[in-house]
C-alpha cells in the first residue's frame, strides 16, 4: 500500500523532531575541549580555561607499531593544582607513568603475543603538578590485532574541567540511553495491541539497539559497571548492537513502505549487475 502524503509528512516531521533531541542532548552536555596536535602548542596551553585533547603526534614515540613508548614533557603546569588525565586506553595494552609513578595500568604490556595480556578500559587519574617539568610517560603494545592498534586521543587538564567533563558526558549517555529506551517500551506496547503492525516491533528494537550501543560505546560504561567482564566480551557487545542497529532500521523501513526497500535494493542490485 502506498503511503499518503499526510503520512509521509508525520514520518518526516518524527525523523526532524527526533534528529533535534538527539542533536540537542550533544550541544547541552558538550564541554570545551580543545584538540592539540604537538607539544609546543601544549606547553603554551592555559589549562585553567580549557580542556586539551592530546593527540597521540604530541608525544615522542620510540619503537613499533605493536610496541612502544611514548613520551611528553610539560613544562606550563601550576605547581600544587591537581591535574587529570582521563581517555579510552590504548589498543591492547597499556600503562601510564607521570614523574615516575604509574598511574595507570591496563593489561600488561609486551614485547609479543605471549608476553602481554590484553586489556582495555576507560580511565581517569589525578596528580598534582611539582615546581619541576612533568614528565608523561606511556607504553603500550598491540599484537592482538593485525595492525597493531593505536595509541587514543587522551583528555588532559585542571582537575575541575576533568571532572566536569565526565559528569556532561554521563549524563548525555543516560539521557541518550533513557529516551530510546522509553521509545522502544512504547513501540513494544503498541505491537502487543496491533500485533500485525511489524513497524512497531523493529522500531522498538531499533531503539534498544540504540540504548544498548550508547551505554556500550560512549564511555564503555557496560565495561566500567561490569570491570571483570573481558574486553573481547566488550567488543563483541559493540559489534553485536551496531549490527543490530542497521538491521533492524532496514527491517523498520522496510515494514514503513510496505516492501519497498527491498524493490528498490533489488533495483540497485539488477543495476550494477547489468
Amino acid at each position: 500500500m502506498d503511503k499518503t502524503p499526510s503520512q509521509l509528512h508525520s514520518i518526516c516531521i518524527y525523523l526532524l523532531l527526533t534528529a533535534a533531541v538527539f542533536a540537542a542532548s550533544l550541544f547541552l552536555t558538550h564541554s570545551n575541549a580543545k584538540y592539540i596536535n604537538n607539544a609546543a602548542d601544549l606547553n603554551r596551553f592555559d589549562f585553567s580555561q580549557d580542556l586539551a585533547v592530546i593527540s597521540p603526534s604530541a608525544f615522542t614515540q620510540e619503537g613499533t607499531d605493536r610496541y612502544a613508548t611514548y613520551r611528553l614533557l610539560l613544562t606550563n603546569l601550576n605547581p600544587g593544582t591537581i591535574y587529570g588525565i582521563s581517555g579510552y586506553s590504548a589498543t591492547h595494552a597499556m600503562r601510564l607513568w607521570v614523574n615516575g609513578e604509574i598511574l595507570i595500568e591496563v593489561g600488561v604490556p609486551g614485547d609479543s603475543y605471549e608476553n602481554m595480556t590484553a586489556g582495555t578500559a576507560y580511565f581517569t587519574a589525578y596528580f598534582v603538578a611539582s615546581a619541576e617539568p612533568t614528565e608523561i610517560i606511556i607504553q603500550r603494545s598491540g599484537f592482538v590485532l593485525a595492525h597493531g592498534g593505536r595509541l587514543n586521543a587522551l583528555y588532559f587538564g585542571e582537575q575541575y574541567h576533568i571532572t566536569t567533563r565526565l559528569a556532561l558526558s554521563h549524563v548525555r549517555v543516560s539521557f541518550l540511553a533513557g529516551i530510546t529506551t522509553m521509545a522502544a517500551l512504547l513501540n513494544l506496547g503498541i505491537f502487543l495491541f496491533f500485533k500485525n503492525q511489524m513497524r512497531f516491533l523493529w522500531f522498538a528494537l531499533y531503539c534498544f539497539m540504540i540504548a544498548m550501543r550508547t551505554i556500550g560505546i560512549d564511555n564503555r560504561l557496560i565495561a566500567t559497571l561490569v570491570p571483570s567482564m573481558d574486553w573481547q566480551i566488550d567488543y563483541l557487545i559493540a559489534y553485536l548492537f551496531t549490527t543490530g542497529m542497521s538491521v533492524t532500521c532496514a527491517l523498520y523501513l522496510n515494514a514503513m513502505f510496505s516492501g519497498e526497500l527491498n524493490k528498490r535494493f533489488l533495483q540497485i542490485m539488477l543495476g550494477l549487475a547489468t
